[in-house]
């Protein structure tokens, strides 16, 4: 199955850069750089730099790394700690070259990244420590995105990126675009997979200047499914939120109407690791959403004079009249539509004024069942065959089974309409690294082939 589809579009995995120097600041042509999964033993990409001791790995998927460089006649260099970002060159610090000494290597962390100098693009990262430090209501990955400059809401469901249309914007998970491309009103705000922050493992927002390897809007916002590492990690988790200590609603106090009813349980566990370390590695996650609640509704009824067919208006004057609608026309009220009034609150369960016209229409405010069940389930495998080949598939599923009381216009404290709703995206991508360049010439970009269930291909 993974291998049916055509052609998809997005390059989202990162980039790293860097060139190597010698003591005198002379370009080291021909040195072997290696990157390493972070504490790994085998390298996952080689690279020999170019004339001008340059390197360029493409196609890398984001994940922590350590770097190796190797000349003859020069000391080992080795760089740990370079964080990969999904969608965004990581430029690693001048890498400079030491003749050897009693000390065979020269061991380094990476600096953290300052002012952007290998591209123009506008781009922000936040990582999985940051994701999990922010409180984030109901682990809802998007909402991830208002903490980025140039990102507004209306705080009513619709958000924007520099002020554009949503339809402008992009989202992608693993490259593979997870929005409705149908309505896309509100595209930053909902996404069919509905995201939770388990299968999240970074985001990266492009906001402007935007380089080729993106997916086609005119802003882009790239989320990455967690890999596996050389050690296996693994967390579970339960929240619990509920009504009990709650406070009700200003208005149902005002109407006499109870607190609505609450109880909603989050669970989930996540667990990542090695098959075969430094060759294969697995990551599996499960969430689960299930929410017993009721919120507040309040819809119009007929007052007693209406009920028996009184209308009640105000003339030219501002002089309140009434007539009997029945007596006017000499008829009776339709059996039929005798039965439908029937149904209606009667008027002495009024209990508001917040809606109808307060003559013919009143308020009846009272909870209704709004329910959620949602499962999320996420796996990932990523397996790198030699230093120029590697293959990474994912695989998202979710249901999302609602309630919508947004949606009746009757007095039912159980909702008649329902969305039992599922979503998923498949991704199967070979990553395929540049052979090693002559001296006299530039390094050749890597190519990258995902497959997508959407656009549903290979490329």
């Amino acid at each position: 199955m993974l291998l049916l589809g055509v052609l998809a579009h997005a390059q989202i995995d990162g980039r790293v850069s860097g060139s190597v120097m010698d003591a005198s600041g002379a370009p080291v042509p021909g040195a072997t750089v290696n990157l390493y999964l972070a504490g790994g033993a085998r390298p996952l990409l080689a690279q020999k730099t170019s004339v001008d001791g340059l390197f360029h790995f493409m196609g890398v998927r984001a994940a922590d790394y350590d770097l190796t460089v190797e000349a003859a006649g020069f000391a080992k260099s080795i760089i740990r700690g370079i964080t990969v970002n999904a969608a965004r060159e990581t430029s690693v610090a001048q890498i400079k070259l030491e003749l050897p000494t009693v000390q065979q290597s020269v061991d380094v962390t990476a600096a953290a990244a300052g002012v952007e100098t290998s591209s123009s693009e506008i781009s922000g990262t936040i990582g999985m420590d940051e994701i999990r430090n922010l409180p984030i209501l109901d682990r809802d990955a998007l909402s991830i995105l208002q903490t980025q400059p140039g990102v507004a809401s209306n705080g009513n469901s619709y958000t924007v990126i520099n002020g554009l249309r949503t339809s402008f914007s992009d989202v992608t998970l693993d490259g593979i675009n997870i929005q409705d491309n149908y309505i896309r009103d509100n595209a930053l705000d909902y996404t069919p997979n509905r995201l939770l922050l388990g299968q999240v493992r970074q985001m990266t927002i492009v906001s402007a200047n935007g380089n080729a390897a993106m997916s086609g809007g005119a802003t882009e916002t790239a989320f990455s499914t967690p890999s596996g590492t050389n050690r296996f990690h693994g967390e579970t988790f339960w929240y619990n939120r509920n009504n009990y200590f709650s406070a009700n609603d200003w208005f149902n106090n005002q109407a006499g109407v109870p607190r609505p009813f609450l109880n909603q349980n989050q669970m989930g566990a996540t667990l990542g690791g090695p098959v075969r370390k430094d060759k294969l590695f697995f990551y599996a996650n499960y969430e689960a959403i299930r929410a017993h609640q009721q919120q507040p509704v309040d819809n119009v009824i007929l007052t007693a004079s209406a009920r028996a067919g009184i209308f009640t208006y105000k003339d030219t004057g501002g002089v309140t009249q009434t007539v009997n609608l029945l007596t006017r026309r000499g008829i009776t009220i339709d059996p039929t539509m005798q039965a439908l009034i029937n149904q209606i609150p009667t008027p002495d369960q009024a209990n508001n004024t917040l809606v109808g016209d307060g003559r013919n229409t009143t308020g009846y405010r009272f909870n209704m069942r709004s329910n959620e069940i949602r499962d999320n389930i996420t796996g990932k495998l990523d397996y790198n065959i030699s230093t120029r080949q590697a293959v990474s598939g994912t695989f998202a599923w979710n249901r999302d089974n609602s309630d919508r009381p947004d949606l009746e216009n009757d007095f039912s404290v159980i909702p008649k309409a329902t969305n039992p709703t599922h979503a998923y995206s498949r991704g199967l991508r070979r990553y395929t690294a540049a052979p090693a360049p002559p001296l006299d010439e530039p390094t050749v970009p890597a190519g990258t082939h995902r497959y997508d269930r959407k656009t549903s291909g290979l490329e």
